[in-house]
């Protein structure tokens, strides 16, 4: 199964429900730089893998695993407005977590928010999740942190 879904260019980001359920092969979901909600992938007998990617908007793009950051830092710094990926948890077989700011998702009405559920009994799944970074300055040097 290869879904993929991303807002028309130049919208706002829209609220979305994604369910994608498989009992054998492998599930391949890719959402666009504009998503901001939680996301939970589990599968039973396989593996299960959250991707991170420089969206296209930026000055390059890369694919790949991202298990840093497992939550709120609550120092009120920079950093807790920064949309980036996170992890509240991960295994082999699950990953359960958030696209936006550092505040956990319990934080905020569930109605408003988005989310993906991905389930898979025998099969990989690999979610995608483009996360829009800062272009580099054009001196050189990098303004990308993680």
């Amino acid at each position: 199964m290869n879904v993929s879904v991303a807002h028309v260019e130049g919208s706002k980001p829209a609220r979305l429900a994604v369910m994608a359920d498989n009992s054998q092969g492998l599930i391949d979901l890719s959402l666009d730089s504009l998503y901001t909600g939680t996301f939970e992938v589990r599968t039973k007998s396989a593996t299960a893998q959250v991707l991170e990617s420089i969206s296209p908007d930026s000055d390059s793009a890369i694919s790949s695993p991202f298990y840093t950051s497992m939550g709120d830092n609550g120092d009120g710094s920079d950093d807790d407005k920064r949309h980036g990926l996170h992890f509240a948890y991960v295994s082999p077989e699950r990953a359960r977590g958030w696209i936006g700011d550092n505040r956990r998702p319990e934080q905020f009405d569930r109605n408003t928010l988005s989310r993906v559920e991905v389930r898979n009994s025998l099969g990989p799944i690999r979610l995608h999740l483009p996360v829009a970074r800062p272009k580099q300055p054009s001196n050189g040097s990098s303004s990308i942190r993680r």
